[in-house]
């Protein structure tokens, strides 16, 4: 009789193993399927005992030890990846089942049988960890990964290219598969699931070395021939799983590359802050020398001060300009088509002088604030909150540019857009991508689908609409200057790689509207200046310590007031001589619960912190732990 130790495959179980008796042999590293509570779950066997070597603890257990008549088990998970997991739930203050869950597609987990893990014959059987960098427009970029794939077909090694999106694996396919389909293999979730397991035998089965191409959960592939890891979009929020645990996937990536020993390539048309100050300090070596200025289409790109579309110019709020109007009219008669890009519908809005148009900004970090209220002792009071480094002052002032007491809230939101395109260019098919009108990637294709096949049409979008576009004649952005409200330190990053990724797919106009034409960003977006945009954003998260100088540590809660902020008090106390600074959300939760957020900055290099990780590990199920959130506020 045996015990096994199992890791459950499974968010919302807060104990990171459980135990069974067994009468069945069994290895470390299968994976089984085990009863718990009223359900059945899948787990991965960690540790195998016998009885009789545990007697005392069995005896001592503080719970009943379950028996498990017949298990069910396969293996397929590599020891790397085991590895992997364990570590990358240790640097994301998450347990390792959740991992798990967050890595492993349901479809293979449940239809996978117990099979041999292939064993590629080697070239050359020494494996070597490297770190390399691409920074390139995608064409560019794409002929490099074509150039690393021929030189590891010639080693009989296969190559995995990771991508962000279900989109984005089927673009870098298409485009880097021509020659060898019958060495391609693509994997994703929004496949059928007969043809997935169909890709996933392939995968296994096919002793040629293969091109695989497939989203982060499909990186748990046990082909030991696989050589090179390459990152497409490595920007990409997608990356980032956006609920427990909250993995960033290029951090798994990174780990499981070193365990393995492999090549890992980053790539992108612009890295991320965090992996070009890696390449800057030796930690990344290139691929070719980092593109710090883009080659884009010979397009007409202009920037459209808003300013004068405001009453002290004579001139009523309008959302189109006239010269987006006048480029819109000219594609019209053309038959040519534009993509229009707008903010999210419900973005904070900007706050501006309703008769010079002059944006409030913050006193400290000149970023465009938000007006925010709340209450105290009954009466509501209004303050201005910059969400890059939270200067906060009330809003008891006049226009610093005119004097005007007439200072206004500013949000164009997309279905603002939609109204006004309609009543100027009624005859002409519009077509709109957002959450709310194409929750789905199926959706989407479609509305896609529909609008390259309408010359002369108008297609406008949120940023869920960006990496679906294909080449078209212009592109616009009609709102984007509330992106700088956002609570979110990465936001230049964010706005610039956008920007960066509409002027690519223009092939005759970009127009950028804006209030703010004084803003730099806008400047290295126009210019494709990388280099400065670099060290400007670097210098400024040096000074206020932001990642890649720090790791970020997010600990949140929400309930009813009194509550959370008591139970918060309590977790500041439990966590030091660690310092959290606590403050309330700013946005309200879906239910409308109050929230509240604690944040820590840990030194780069004081990252994985055992005490620290402890304590967050042993935090109530109700805390919600972030490393390296995406926001803040």
């Amino acid at each position: 009789m045996k015990i096994i130790e199992v890791i459950p495959i499974s968010r919302g179980i807060g104990r990171e193993t459980l135990s069974y008796f067994t009468g069945e042999e069994i290895k470390p590293g299968a994976i089984v399927s085990v009863p718990l509570r009223s359900k059945t779950i899948s787990g991965l066997v960690v540790t195998v005992r016998d009885v009789s070597d545990m007697k005392s603890a069995i005896k001592t257990a503080p719970y009943a030890i379950k028996k498990i008549d017949k298990l069910t088990h396969h293996d397929f998970l590599s020891t790397e990846f085991i590895e992997s997991v364990v570590e990358a739930g240790r640097r994301s203050a998450a347990t390792t089942g959740s991992i798990l869950n967050a890595l492993i597609p349901k479809a293979i987990l449940e239809q996978a049988e117990k099979k041999t893990t292939l064993q590629a014959t080697l070239a050359d059987s020494a494996h070597l960890h490297e770190e390399f960098v691409l920074q390139a427009g995608f064409e560019e970029r794409a002929g490099q990964y074509k150039s690393l794939i021929r030189e590891s077909f010639a080693r009989k090694q296969s190559v995995f290219v990771c991508t962000p999106s279900i989109q984005d694996a089927r673009k870098i396919h298409e485009a880097l598969s021509k020659g060898i389909e019958n060495y391609s293999i693509l994997l994703h979730s929004g496949m059928p699931q007969g043809a997935l397991l169909k890709a996933w035998q392939a995968a296994l089965e096919n002793t040629h070395p293969l091109l695989i191409i497939g989203t982060g959960k499909f990186l748990c592939l046990p082909r030991k021939d696989i050589n090179l890891l390459i990152i497409e979009k490595e920007n990409a929020k997608g990356y980032k799983t956006m609920h427990r645990p909250f993995l960033d996937i290029r951090t798994f990536a990174e780990i499981f590359a070193k365990k393995s020993k492999i090549k890992i390539v980053y790539g992108d048309m612009l890295l991320r802050i965090e992996t070009l100050w890696r390449h800057e300090s030796g930690e990344c070596q290139e691929i070719i020398s980092p593109s710090y200025r883009l080659r884009m289409q010979n397009t007409n790109e202009q920037i459209v001060d808003m300013k004068p579309y405001s009453p002290s110019h004579g001139r009523e709020f309008q959302i189109l300009s006239d010269e987006l109007i006048e480029t819109i009219k000219k594609s019209i008669e053309k038959k040519e088509r534009i993509v229009i890009f707008t903010v999210r519908r419900g973005l904070a809005p900007l706050t501006l002088c309703g008769d010079c148009g002059t944006i409030v900004e913050c006193n400290t970090c000149h970023a465009p604030t938000s007006l925010h209220s709340n209450t105290v002792e009954g009466e509501k009071q209004f303050f201005f909150l910059c969400h890059r480094c939270g200067e906060r002052r009330s809003a008891e002032e006049h226009c610093k540019n005119c004097d005007s007491w007439k200072l206004v809230m500013l949000g164009i939101g997309i279905q603002g857009l939609e109204k006004e395109l309609q009543e100027k260019f009624p005859d002409t098919p519009l077509f709109k991508i957002d959450s709310d009108t194409t929750p789905t990637d199926k959706k989407v294709q479609a509305v896609i689908k529909k609008f390259m096949s309408e010359p002369g049409s108008i297609l406008i979008g949120t940023e869920m609409m960006v990496s679906y576009l294909e080449p078209v004649e212009h592109t616009a952005v009609v709102s984007i200057d509330a992106l700088f409200s956002l609570p979110d330190f990465r936001i230049h990053e964010r706005l610039i790689y956008t920007l960066l990724q509409l002027r690519q797919v223009a092939q005759k106009s970009f127009i950028l509207q804006t209030r703010a034409v004084e803003e730099k960003i806008f400047d290295h977006s126009l210019r494709s200046n990388i280099l400065e945009f670099f060290r400007d954003e670097i210098q400024e998260r040096q000074t206020y310590n932001y990642p890649p100088f720090s790791v970020l540590i997010k600990v949140s809660l929400h309930g009813r007031k009194d509550t959370v902020q008591t139970e918060m008090e309590k977790i500041k106390e439990f966590l030091k001589p660690y310092e959290l600074s606590l403050f309330p959300a700013f946005v309200k939760n879906a239910d409308g619960q109050f929230s509240m957020h604690g944040v820590m900055k840990i030194p780069r290099k004081k990252w994985i912190d055992e005490e620290l990780l402890g304590k967050l590990r042993a935090l109530p199920p109700q805390f919600t732990v972030a490393v390296d959130p995406e926001s803040l506020l």
